[in-house]
This record gives C-alpha cells, structure tokens and sequence, in this order.
C-alpha cells in the first residue's frame, strides 16, 4: 500500500537577491528581482519589500560584498530591513552590496 509523505515544511518560498548599494540608487539583481521592491531608507539602509506577504515572517541571512562591514537584517511577513555598518571604532551606517537570501513559508499552520 502505498503512503504519501507527510512534511511539516510544505510549499517553502526562496528568494534569492542581490542588493546592489554601492552605486549611490540602490537596485535589485538575482534570481527574484522582480518578485521584491527595494526603498533606500537612509545611507545603508534598505526596506526590500514583498510583491506577495508570507503568511509568517521568514527568514533572512546575508552578506556584505566588503570585508569592513557588517549586516544587521529584520523581517517581517512584508518586509526585510537589512541595514550595512562599517566595523571600526565608529561604526555607521554605510553603503554596500549585499546578497540575501529568504527563506519562509506559504502556509501559516505548522505541525
């Protein structure tokens, strides 16, 4: 008899993007492009926003394409917030390349 598998991860959403900060007008690059919209919120501060909401916010990590920085990243079902600092005895908020990747879920009911 046969059995279907069952997963308590169904229908996982990965976004793969490219900030690219650097250049003064922040834009996006990747694989998933155009499935966000991006705002720049301030020097090295960027809103990367949903074309479709997660029904829980997912999860982001990512990288700063120069090795003086340092990324902090907050997301919402909408929403991620990555913002760039520079690490050394002052950190500010900077301008950079960052690679992202998101991954979450299009459903909302976990088993």
């Amino acid at each position: 008899m046969l059995r279907s598998i069952k997963s308590g991860q169904r229908k996982v959403r990965i976004l793969a993007l490219r900030i690219e900060g650097s250049t003064g007008t922040p834009s996006l690059e990747g694989l998933d492009a155009k499935k966000c919209t991006i705002t720049d919120s301030g020097t090295g501060h960027y809103t990367v926003t949903f074309n479709q909401a997660f029904p829980t916010a997912p999860q982001a990590v990512g990288n700063c394409e120069a090795v003086d920085k340092s990324l902090s990243i907050q997301t919402t079902t909408t929403t991620c917030v990555v913002k760039v600092s520079d690490i050394d005895e002052t950190p500010a908020l900077s301008d950079d390349d960052v690679q992202l990747l998101i991954i979450g879920s299009d459903v909302s009911d976990r088993f």
